[in-house]
């Protein structure tokens, strides 16, 4: 049994404690995102090639995925990539 006033106390409190722990790990999600922004360890020319919301890590997992080396090497290769498909599709809306 737990005594009423332990009892109070948890249900006058616990709901607060929980808001606060959310209020903090958001908090803290959002500084580790801000930490792990790509654009800090790349050179000016890559920061376009960057999607919003990407992390080092993310572009890191992707670049091996895809068999490169260098996250800079598969930003030039994604982007590349990426203007062939839009100049294909401009194409295809053109005839």
């Amino acid at each position: 049994d737990i005594p009423a006033a332990a009892l109070e106390y948890l249900l006058t409190t616990g709901g607060d404690a929980q808001e606060m722990r959310s209020e903090d790990q958001a908090n803290l999600e959002q500084l580790a995102a801000e930490q792990d922004d790509p654009r800090c360890k790349l050179a000016k020319e890559y920061h376009g090639m960057v999607e919003p919301g990407e992390t080092w890590w993310v572009l890191e997992r992707n670049a091996a995925a895809a068999g490169f080396w260098r996250v800079e090497d598969y930003l030039k290769w994604r982007h590349a990539d990426q203007q062939l498909l839009d100049n294909s599709s401009e194409g295809c809306a053109n005839k």
